[in-house]
């Protein structure tokens, strides 16, 4: 999520935080929507947040591979009144032959393994077919 979009989860954390007694900690930081790593300005907010994270002022930084570096399609998936747009899980994301798709799996595969989650990777899975059609159901009813 951009910086103008904290204030969300930030509450959402709070009032999981005041209903259990366990301690949160930040799980890593993700720099989002770098579309040119090459940039002054990417190479920039990395260092100032590398720092950061070692001082312990920010969670430790995902990996590059786990970056979401497509910000025009990135805010359109976040963009829940686009949904005329997507009427597919898959439209949203752009499909698994898409950047942003492989993006948000990179991203997915780096959570779950610094959470020491196990899984198991699929083979190429046809999305253009509802591979879970409840789940779509789901989404166009919201």
């Amino acid at each position: 999520m951009a910086a103008r979009d904290v204030d969300g989860p930030r509450r959402l954390l709070r009032v999981v935080y005041q209903q259990t007694n366990r301690k949160m900690k930040g799980l890593g930081t993700v720099v989002s929507r770098c579309q040119n790593r090459h940039s002054a300005e990417y190479q920039r907010t990395r260092n100032v947040l590398t720092n950061l994270a070692n001082k312990g002022y920010v969670p430790k930084l995902l990996s590059k591979d786990a970056e979401i570096r497509l910000a025009v399609e990135a805010l359109a998936a976040l963009d829940d009144t686009l949904k005329a747009k997507f009427k597919t899980i898959d439209q949203k994301y752009g499909g698994s032959a898409k950047p942003l798709h492989q993006d948000v799996q990179k991203l997915t595969r780096e959570i779950l393994e610094r959470l020491r989650i196990p899984f198991h990777e699929l083979g190429d899975v046809d999305t253009t077919q509802d591979v879970n059609p409840e789940v779509t159901k789901n989404y166009q009813m919201v």
